[in-house]
């Protein structure tokens, strides 16, 4: 009769090399996904760093635009307004804004 046990033996270092060479590549393909991953959050961490600088550089130039004396002088030009004078009565309706008292 044919011993199933002996046959058993002889493919348990076969198995056990599959078993290792498997192993191997798993631990080979988590390694490349990790790489992948880093890649990734390194260029997604650059394009990040653009967008900022380039939300502070436009931040500081509507600072610029909008200081109060840039304002001021371009309220005086353009739309003739000028600053209430002590004792001056500013109305919300008419067609005048301002009328001295």
């Amino acid at each position: 009769m044919y011993d199933l046990s002996q046959h058993k033996h002889n493919f348990k270092p076969f198995f056990n090399v599959i078993i290792v060479i498997c192993s191997l590549f798993t631990i080979v393909f988590f390694k490349m996904q990790l790489r992948s991953m880093n890649y990734d959050f390194l260029v997604r961490s650059r394009f990040y760093g653009t967008l900022q600088d380039k939300y502070y550089k436009n931040l500081m130039k509507q600072a610029h635009l909008t200081r109060s004396e840039r304002l001021e002088k371009w309220a005086h030009s353009r739309m003739t307004l000028d600053w209430a004078k002590e004792g001056q009565v500013i109305l919300v309706i008419g067609e005048k804004a301002a009328v001295p008292q």
